[in-house]
This record gives C-alpha cells, structure tokens and sequence, in this order.
C-alpha cells in the first residue's frame, strides 16, 4: 500500500470521527511536504494560497480504514486456522536452520571488459572453463578461462550470430556440456553446439520476446517463458536414443497458457518427474507443473492466503535440498517458501527492486547463503538461517542482468549494463 494512500486513510478516518483540528493539520503538514525543496527550504507563498483542494490524496469512502482493519483480522484469523487443520506449522526447517559456515563467493576474481561493445544480458560458466555471455549486439561469445594461475586470464574461442534480435536468456544443458540454449528478444528458441554453432533444434518461436529459458536436471526437459504469456516446454522424445548430441530429438510436448506475462522458470530438481515453476506477472500463485501429467499446482505466495496481488515473482530457484522455492520480488525483498504447503518460512530484505526491475538470485551449492541482486547494482548475500545480510560485493557501475553460480568451479559470474562479466569466488584459506 503506497504512502498517499495510507494518509488518505488517515485523513478520512479522521473527518470521520469529527476530529476536525487534527484532520486540518495533517492537511498542513501534507501542504508543506508537497511543495518542501530538495534543500528543505519551503515555498511560503504557495503554501499561503494552497488549500484542501490541493492536498491530492485519494479520496476514502467513510469508514474505508475500519473496513481494511476489520478485513485484515479476519484474514488474519481463517489464515491461523487454516494452518491449525493443515498442520502447517510442523513443517520441518531444519535444513534452513544450520548457522552459516562464513565461506562465500566474495572475492573478486576477474572482471572482463572487452567481451561486447554493448549491455550483456546474460551469461554462464560451463564445468569445462568455457564462458558464454550474450548481449544487445545479438552475439553469443564464447570465451575460455584459465582459473589456474594467480590471475584469471580469458581466451576468445568463437561467435555465433544466429538469433534476429538481441539476446536475453541462455541455459546450458546439464547433461550435454556443448549443448546451449539462448532466446531472443524476437522469439527465437535454438539450442546450438557451442563450439561452432550448429543448430541442432530450433524451437517454436514465441510471439514475443523471450525472457527465460530453463533445464530440467535430467536433461529430459527444457522450457522457455516469453511475454506472450506462454510457457513451451519441450520433452525429449528419443528416450533410448544416442549419447551423441547428434542423436538428440526433442518435442514440444505442451504449450502453456497464463492470464499474464510469464517472468520466471525453474525446475526442481527431481530426476523422475522433474516439476515446472512459473512465476506471473500480476498473479499472487506459483504455478507448479507437473513435466508428465501437465497437472498444475498453485501455491498461493500471500501469507494470509488471499487473493490481492502485491508483488511480482520476477525470479524463481528451488533450494539445494529440493524442498523449498525461493521468490525474488519487485518489492524490495526475497521470499522462501515451503514447496508442498506454500508457507513462507524465510524473508529476506535489503535488496532494491521496484515494478523496472529485473532481480536474479542464486543459492550457494551448500544451501547456507542466498546470492541476490539489487538496483544499486551490488550483490547482496544472505545468511539462510538468520535472514541476515553478511555481505555485500560492489563492482558493477551498472544494473546487473544476470548472475549464475559455476558449482564445478566454485565461482559466482555476473554480468550487466557495464559491459562486463565479472567472477567471484570463495577467500583462499
């Protein structure tokens, strides 16, 4: 709720009760702030001629702030016993609970300034050293990098302009190392060998541009979001078929529809029957869909279980262990949620982000730290058990766009509208 809002609650709960003299000096008080200069210094002569009418606050039915009040103890109240009969509260945090080791990716390890002339958008690790990082220019640049020595050092490999547009989201496949996914901003879905482009799938093309692609752990499954509000996901249809990438076949095994534009992917991490997070913009439900019956799951992300919309799921991972998803928001804030009930078990605050934003988060492999992005183009690190901030990792000049962490080389890689990708890894002992 924004801040004009709540004071026109005020104000109208105020003239409401016949609490005329105050309800007058907070109509001052708003006066005064409306035309306050950046130095503090006020505007005496449009404050002298200013009146009621130009305070601007949206005007509340009578009775408005008793109403929400009233609503909000009732939620309040079904919400409590809904977890009563649902036994809720049992829900086992153990895992979440395990106090911070101190070993996280906070060292700078190399930053790399001369990959694109233009924003990067994206960009990964593979376990073999080779870096991908994709951009405006519509390139995806693969480079390889020397982790070796005292210094990271960075060897140019290939570049594959294959896509129409500017490219958003890449994906390497887990299972087929020079396999990658990349999207586009025009649509484009294809899945090329990184070494020297080949397309070995092209996949159908999305009406709007693409803002997520995501692999299944098994290598089975692949999906893409786009903000033509659908989710296509993609099976492999060769089950027995080849260990070659050349023998691979994929299918699209269904196409999902939303009420809106599709902002966030992520697979569990369940071999058998991997499920299919989406995040919706405008929606208050992680959808969770199953990769073999196409049954869908909504988990309600309000803790009171209602049906407003107050923020966005602008990112989703599930935790190490499988058993909990975590949400970044458009509201300053990153939220962890219990997978089978939804409950929200941890919130984790310090981190800008409004409705422009794009937010990416990543776990550490040990579960015990949460990396986040902010607008103030920093990495802010959480410790999982107290919800604490314990570090923050400057660099970037610019918004970051993406941020991966490399389990095999132990490094977190960013990039951004600095026109850099940059490393991080954990202090040397």
């Amino acid at each position: 709720m924004d801040r004009e809002r709540v004071t026109g609650l005020v104000l109208g709960y105020l003239r409401d009760c016949g609490f005329d003299l105050a309800a007058s000096a907070l109509e001052t008080e708003v006066i005064q702030q409306q035309h306050q200069g950046s130095d503090g210094s006020l505007d005496l002569a449009a404050v002298l001629t200013a009146g009621p009418a130009t305070v601007g606050l949206p005007a509340a039915p009578p009775g408005e702030l008793l109403r929400l009040l009233d609503e909000h103890d009732h939620l309040t109240a079904a919400a409590a016993a809904k977890q009563s009969r649902q036994g809720l509260v049992d829900i086992d945090t153990t895992v979440l609970d395990r106090p911070g080791n101190g070993q996280i990716c906070s060292v700078a390890t190399a930053v790399f300034g001369d990959l694109h002339e233009s924003n990067i958008l994206a960009s990964l690790l593979r376990p073999d050293g080779l870096l991908l990082s994709a951009a405006v220019d519509k390139l995806v640049k693969v480079s390889h990098v020397n982790l070796s020595g005292d210094e990271a050092t960075l060897t140019p490999v290939s570049q594959h302009n294959l896509h129409n547009a500017p490219v958003i989201a890449l994906a390497a496949s887990p299972h087929y190392p020079d396999l990658i996914l990349s999207g586009c901003m025009g649509g484009q879905v294809l899945l090329c060998d990184v070494r020297d482009g080949a397309v070995k799938f092209t996949g159908e093309a999305h009406s709007k541009y693409v803002v997520r692609l995501a692999w299944s752990a098994c290598g089975r499954f692949f999906a893409s979001g786009s903000y033509d509000r659908a989710v296509h996901l993609y099976r492999r249809c060769d089950e027995d078929g080849a260990d070659e990438p050349d023998g691979l076949s994929f299918v699209l095994a269904r196409k999902l529809s939303f009420k809106g534009a599709v902002e966030s992917l992520a697979f569990s991490r369940c071999e058998e029957t991997p499920l299919l997070a989406v995040g919706i913009r405008d929606s208050n439900h992680i959808h969770l869909v199953n990769t073999t019956t196409f049954d869908q799951q909504r988990l309600n992300v309000n803790a009171l279980g209602d049906d407003h919309v107050s923020f966005n799921l602008l990112e989703l991972s599930f935790s190490p262990d499988g058993n909990f998803i975590l949400a970044s928001t458009d509201k300053d804030k990153l939220i962890l949620y219990d997978v089978q009930s939804g409950t929200q078990v941890r919130t984790f605050y310090g981190a800008d982000s409004d409705c422009f934003s794009s937010p990416r988060h990543c776990w550490d492999p040990s579960g015990l730290y949460v990396y986040g992005t902010s607008q103030r183009a920093e990495i802010v690190v959480w410790e999982v058990a107290t919800q604490k901030i314990v570090a923050t990792l400057k660099g970037h000049r610019s918004t970051i766009r993406d941020l991966k962490f490399c389990d095999q080389h132990a490094v977190l890689v960013s990039c951004g509208f600095d026109k850099t990708v940059r490393l991080w890894s954990y202090p040397q002992l």
